[in-house]
């Protein structure tokens, strides 16, 4: 007897009030939904008797829907690690003295240091080889890459497949380019501004790519002077001025022995921010303003000219 009165009843007070309060919660959302239900049936019926009725009941119903652009809602998915990493990266390093980031920065130029074991003679072979086929590809290639100077199209191409082609080219070659002087510049054994041929190859090397952005910023004129400007006409344009841009830049930086990237960087910066800003500041109009004051629509020598 002693033992059942020193078990505890499984059926308490508490327990019995947790109980009733999830049957009334059940029965008040099912009462909720029905009486959702009925009110539906109701808005139809009356919809279908009354078109006024009707159309504010469509306008009602698209205010009570959400309405996301899957475009917009995956970006601000996607910004919300980017946005909490820079934030982290700004603020931590701002707690960081001085004399800690140096440190740290010191390890990873000894780092970097570490990486120079490969012999020159390999990256002259490699950037002799860059160097020669892009020069073939020039001689070649001539009419279809300097037929914008002349404002000619290549038989079988539009305008437009014309300027696209050539600035997809140069943003792939860029990329090329640029990664290959890093690895050089990185990791040859000796560096770059104390061996003549390679400070040479690598000074060729982006001199074609200034030649290519040159190319490509022509294809876009002959595009924009033949239908005129947009606004992603006007950002291809500004990558192209861009990646120009960087080319000097390194160039001075081989050949100066001082940092130019930082200058680089900040003009990325600086000029995207007022390309977006004046975009929205002028809205539609922004566009078509800049046409009317800056195209000239001279003719195209082709066969057919299409957007």
């Amino acid at each position: 007897m002693e033992a059942k009165k020193n078990v505890r009843s499984l059926w308490t007070r508490d327990f019995t009030i947790i109980t009733l309060g999830s049957v009334v919660s059940m029965l008040g959302n099912s009462m909720s939904g029905f009486a959702l239900s009925l009110l539906v049936l109701a808005v139809q019926e009356l919809s279908g008797a009354d078109a006024v009725f009707q159309d504010g009941a469509k306008r009602f119903l698209a205010l009570m829907t959400p309405q996301i652009d899957e475009l917009v809602l995956w970006r601000f998915l996607l910004s919300l690690p980017i946005g909490a990493y820079l934030f982290g990266l700004v603020a931590g390093t701002g707690r960081e003295s001085i004399e800690a980031l140096r440190g740290r920065g010191e390890a990873v130029e000894s780092c970097l240091r570490s990486l120079r074991k490969v012999p020159i003679g390999v990256w002259i072979a490699v950037m002799a080889v860059f160097s020669a086929v892009y020069l073939a590809f020039f001689g070649l290639q001539a009419s279809y890459l300097f037929g914008a100077f002349t404002r000619t199209l290549p038989e079988g191409y539009t305008v437009a497949e014309y300027a696209r082609q050539g600035f997809f080219s140069l943003c792939r070659v860029m990329a090329v380019n640029f990664a290959l002087l890093w690895l050089v510049t990185r990791s040859c054994a000796q560096p770059v501004r104390e061996k003549r041929s390679v400070l040479l190859l690598c000074t060729g090397i982006l001199a074609e790519s200034l030649l290519f952005a040159v190319i490509a910023a022509s294809k876009l004129y002959l595009y924009i002077s033949s239908f005129g400007f947009t606004p992603l006409r006007l950002q291809s344009a500004w990558l192209i001025v861009v990646l120009f841009a960087g080319c000097a830049c390194a160039l001075y930086a081989l050949w100066g022995g001082k940092k130019a990237m930082k200058g680089w960087m900040l003009f990325a910066g600086v000029t995207l921010a007022l390309l977006h800003w004046s975009k929205r500041r002028s809205g539609t109009s922004w566009a078509a303003g800049i046409c009317s004051r800056t195209a000239t629509f001279l003719p195209v020598k082709a066969s057919c000219v299409r957007s």
